[in-house]
């Protein structure tokens, strides 16, 4: 069946990318009251809400790359370098640069756009009970993906602090032009994501209104998955992975869909939440695809490291191609190999399969089950290849280095090695850059923007910058 995607114009209601979230006059903003009349104003403010994450400064390109390039899964390719992220891999990030402030940007526009949604659906009318009930959980579900993201980029992990009390993100639950909010506690943020979720898996409808593109019940409880193993309870990961592993039927795609599945509209057995550009709105050479393939720019390349550390019987080292000792990543080639119409699969089937094994690592006595989950994704992506034995710690480490082969190039890496409180180490590194970065290092997490602290009387900034 195909599925819509969403055109551009639909952003026009909702997703202004204001220079400020808070800033009291957005000039092409419909006033609220009059932009959501009809249960469709809804379905369109929603549909705007995707494409606001897919802005270049988010989901459409920087958040994907940032969490690979500032940790060991990839690097500068020196000899075509355009300049692009050399502060991200160098470190040397500052308040007043482009990545903090076009993230920061973009993320507190989809939580704005949620926010209006919410807030106007008891006034809806039209629409059945049911749709309307589905509409509020998607847009709660949306809030919380936006909120989770910002606390991951610009906050310490979960447990920097044996409470969570450090300083996280501002929680916005409403839309304000009057107040100046102050960093909630990442305790506080993750318990805001929570609630929000919880909440949203009650009421949102099983299939959602167009899955993958849309938030369905299976997609929150995948988000619920992943946030509950960032916050280290292993319990309620476990939990909800394999809730998602048993609505999908247990199974992974074959090995010999999986490389061309990344040219498709979209895989029913893998994907769980996918953003896709159309040919309208795509980002052609500022895409994700075109910063990363060999006919692009081709200037962020994978590390040496991380290839070899691939089966030649893997096929996920296929989606890397190694032209003479250089690394390019396959796994953005455009829907049809059209160079930038890509789709950002936001949450993937595999990925339940590396949460539940990882947090039945950590419960006593389900070490079994930890690696029944690890070896089924192995034997689909690996021929001939023998089960995983280990135990305790071994079992552990062979599940991140497995997480960070199946979900390389994705936005996962330098988050991953932080909530297991390890630093970067990069064995394959450009001459003169930093090749490692200890667990707590301040420049391991990005500075408030500059133009956030102006206009902002209670914001702070992170240590270090």
């Amino acid at each position: 069946m195909r599925k819509t995607y969403f055109t551009g114009f639909l952003i026009l209601i909702t997703c202004v990318c204001c220079s400020r979230f808070l800033d009291k006059e957005p000039t092409n903003e419909i006033p609220e009251e009059k932009a959501y009349l009809r249960f469709s104003d809804i379905e369109t403010g929603l549909n705007g809400c995707y494409k606001c994450m897919l802005a270049v400064g988010y989901y459409g390109k920087n958040f994907i790359l940032y969490p690979e390039i500032a940790s060991d899964n990839m690097k500068i390719n020196l000899a075509r370098t355009t300049g692009s992220f050399q502060s991200v891999y160098l470190f040397t990030l500052g308040a007043a640069s482009a990545e903090p402030k076009d993230l920061w940007n973009a993320g507190y526009e989809v939580i704005h756009c949620a926010n209006q949604i919410i807030k106007a659906l008891p006034g809806i009318t039209d629409g059945t009970g049911d749709q309307r009930s589905s509409a509020l959980g998607e847009a709660l579900a949306i809030r919380a993906l936006a909120h989770f993201d910002m606390v991951r980029a610009f906050a310490q992990p979960y447990d920097f602090t044996p409470d969570a009390s450090h300083p996280g993100v501002p929680v916005m639950t409403e839309n304000t032009t009057t107040l100046f909010p102050s960093r909630n506690t990442v305790a506080e943020v993750y318990t805001q994501v929570l609630n929000d979720l919880s909440r949203a898996e009650e009421i949102i409808s099983s299939g959602g209104r167009n899955a993958p593109f849309t938030f369905s019940r299976t997609a929150v409880q995948a988000l619920m998955a992943r946030v509950f193993l960032y916050k280290k309870d292993w319990e309620n990961a476990a939990k909800y992975a394999v809730l998602v592993i048993q609505a999908k039927g247990d199974t992974l795609l074959s090995r010999e869909l999986f490389p061309v599945m990344w040219a498709t509209e979209y895989e029913d057995k893998e994907d769980l939440l996918v953003l896709g550009f159309t040919s309208f709105d795509y980002l052609t050479t500022r895409s994700l695809g075109y910063q990363l393939l060999e006919n692009g720019y081709g200037d962020i390349v994978a590390t040496n490291d991380l290839y070899a550390s691939m089966d030649e019987n893997d096929i996920r080292k296929k989606l890397i191609s190694h032209v003479n000792g250089v690394n390019y990543c396959l796994k953005y080639p455009g829907r049809n190999y059209t160079i930038g119409l890509d789709n950002i699969r936001v949450l993937r089937l595999s990925e339940m399969y590396l949460i539940a094994a990882e947090a039945m690592s950590e419960i006593t006595g389900k070490e079994d089950s930890a690696r029944y989950y690890l070896n089924k994704l192995r034997r689909a992506r690996i021929e001939k290849v023998a089960g995983v034995t280990a135990t305790g710690d071994s079992l552990k480490t062979l599940i991140m280095e497995e997480r960070r082969r199946e979900l390389a190039f994705e936005g996962h890496r330098l988050f991953d090695l932080l909530r297991r409180k390890q630093g970067v180490v990069r064995t394959d590194v450009l001459p003169g850059s930093p090749s490692t970065k200890p667990y707590g290092d301040d420049r391991l997490i990005m500075p408030i923007p500059q133009r956030e602290l102006d206009a902002n009387k209670n914001m702070t900034q992170n240590p270090g910058y």
